[in-house]
């Protein structure tokens, strides 16, 4: 995907890159799965992870990320639209230094409680696991992680025609969207652990009505 087209199209819908592509990534599962379709569960949650070093600053030694849960109820007929504005309100609203400082310091809370200190730590790992287990990851249906520009040094950038960054899928979310910007082009790439390739189709079929060149290449034969 041409950079350049990208941007066109998100400021047109008055969006991020990341609110635009992530905006077509759960309409296209709504479109798919959802419309017209007897299902009573119709919510779509999207974790979006944000780096946090942009915001706060210095350098870590692990990741330091927090997430946006962009969700939205699909009972009743929507579009492509609303789903971009969706994304990018709620990213927004989510990702404020105020309403991280607020997640930080519960989290900072939580871990220096004196009754949970005291707690044996394998009984405290198995508890986290089973919750991780039962309400972690089984609050989300996909992830989208956008990866933002990313720059080589001259010295050999010119040996490099690609790159890709890619999620692993886990036990509840199966399917994983990533993109990165690298040169004049966005690179997304998909990962799943399941054969059907439908997601895929129609997300690259919306970026083509919409008007953005698209070259796709694949490991799946």
């Amino acid at each position: 995907l041409t950079i350049s087209k990208v941007k066109e199209l998100a400021k047109k819908h008055n969006a991020t890159i990341t609110a635009f592509l992530g905006g077509i990534y759960i309409y296209t599962i709504y479109k798919l799965y959802l419309s017209n379709k007897p299902v009573k569960n119709k919510l779509i949650t999207m974790l979006v992870p944000c780096n946090l070093r942009k915001k706060y600053g210095g350098n870590t030694m692990r990741n330091f990320t927090m997430f946006a849960r962009v969700s939205k109820d699909f009972s009743t007929e929507t579009t492509l639209d609303e789903c971009i504005s969706v994304a990018q309100q709620q990213i927004i609203e989510q990702l404020t230094t105020e309403n991280l400082d607020k997640i930080i310091h519960s989290n900072v809370k939580t871990e220096k409680n004196p009754f949970i200190k005291i707690v044996p730590l394998t009984l405290k790992n198995a508890i986290m696991r089973i919750a991780y287990r039962k309400v972690g990851e089984n609050l989300q249906t996909c992830i989208f992680s956008n990866l933002g520009p990313v720059k080589l040094p001259d010295s050999f950038s010119k040996f490099v025609k690609h790159l890709t960054f890619s999620i692993a899928p886990s036990f509840s979310c199966r399917q994983q969207l990533t993109a990165l910007g690298y040169g004049d082009n966005i690179y997304l790439t998909f990962t799943r652990d399941y054969v059907e390739n439908s997601i895929e189709k129609e997300f690259f079929r919306t970026l083509s009505n919409l008007g953005v060149s698209v070259k796709i290449f694949s490991n799946y034969w």
